[in-house]
């Protein structure tokens, strides 16, 4: 194996293995650091190729905390395409909504609600900011989520992006259906004019919050025993109210957070929210407390949130006169029940 390489990189070790070729940790001598070394297969058609590529020069201009940075791109001497890449540590988000549907204990302590909606924050940054570089991910899901053990969170495999796109007739909707048909577990986080070929921000929006409506209910938003039936439920069904599931662990999904993953997950991409970024100025402001109030449980949420801040803010003079608030309905009752008693 060390004859592929060369004197460019030592040490090889397989460690991930795909459709369109290897991956490998190595070691540059040059900077004396271990990186990931991705190797595209050379017998693969050229559409495949095109798409390693594309993967190596979108995601090595695209420079955010939470996008892996690409090092180098080229060709080993034998003319094998390959990039050098960081080499992340870690486990697949999809790994870890495994652990969290089987019951783990200590998976459900370390992921609560909090963390959880600090990680769908983290994704919605690196979103945003390939939004604001002109690039559409297209192929969000918890498998190209990778979660670091100093909660680093990084968003993976560029392979399919690029700019945002529109079918020009009804003969590329149908050969992008049935394109799109291939990748079964995509289809299951696509929006639902994602199968029809039609790329936005607002696609990328609905396949994030796909990913966030499974991450918090445990379950896909969308189902199906076949292609078919599973196209029908992306196109028409509406997913599981989140506050209606409950998780013995966990239990219900907090109505806010149920509020924002049934925007995200609008069929009509003017319904949902006008940007990732508003995205995340919303799971912000829920992890703030100050929430937005749609119905009785959420007013509930925001006046106590409300009653605290202003304890934090006044509490010399405030507390005394909650106190009082509180104390004076006993003061009455006792002085009913005195006069009834022995009145």
């Amino acid at each position: 194996m060390s004859e592929l390489f060369g004197e460019r990189f030592t040490s090889p070790e397989l460690i991930g293995e795909g459709g369109m070729g290897q991956v490998y940790r190595v070691t540059d001598p040059r900077l004396a650091r271990t990186v990931a070394l991705k190797m595209l297969q050379t017998d693969l058609p050229e559409k495949l190729s095109a798409r390693f590529e594309n993967e190596a020069r979108i995601t090595g201009r695209l420079e955010h905390p939470s996008i892996p940075p690409v090092y180098e791109y080229g060709e080993t001497d034998q003319k094998v395409p390959y990039f050098a890449l960081k080499l992340l540590n870690g486990h697949t988000l999809e790994e870890v909504i495994q652990k969290l549907r089987e019951g783990d204990k200590d998976t459900h302590e370390k992921y609560d609600f909090p963390e959880r909606m600090r990680i769908c924050i983290r994704l919605c940054e690196a979103l945003e900011y390939a939004h604001s570089q002109g690039v559409l991910h297209r192929d969000i899901k918890p498998e190209n989520v990778m979660l670091g053990p100093f909660g680093e969170v990084w968003l993976l495999d560029w392979g399919v992006a690029g700019p945002p796109s529109e079918p020009t007739g009804n003969e590329e909707k149908t050969d992008r259906l049935t394109e799109e048909s291939t990748f079964m577990g995509t289809m299951t986080f696509a929006a639902p004019e994602q199968l029809a070929g039609i790329y936005s921000p607002q696609s990328d929006q609905y396949s994030l919050g796909a990913v966030f409506y499974e991450l918090f209910c445990l379950e896909a938003a969308h189902k199906g025993k076949d292609r078919m039936e599973l196209m029908t439920s992306v196109l028409h069904e509406t997913p599981r109210s989140p506050e209606s599931l409950k998780n013995p662990l966990q239990g219900r999904v907090p109505r806010e957070v149920s509020n924002l993953l049934k925007r995200m997950l609008q069929k009509k991409p003017e319904d949902r929210f006008e940007s990732v970024g508003a995205v995340k100025d919303e799971l912000q402001t829920i992890v703030g407390g100050d929430i937005s109030v749609v119905c009785p449980h959420t007013l509930t949420k925001k006046t106590m949130y409300r009653i605290g801040k202003a304890l934090d803010n006044h509490n010399y003079w405030l507390m005394p006169l909650l106190l009082l608030w509180l104390l004076y309905p006993l003061y009455a009752l006792s002085h009913w029940l005195s006069g009834y008693l022995f009145g």
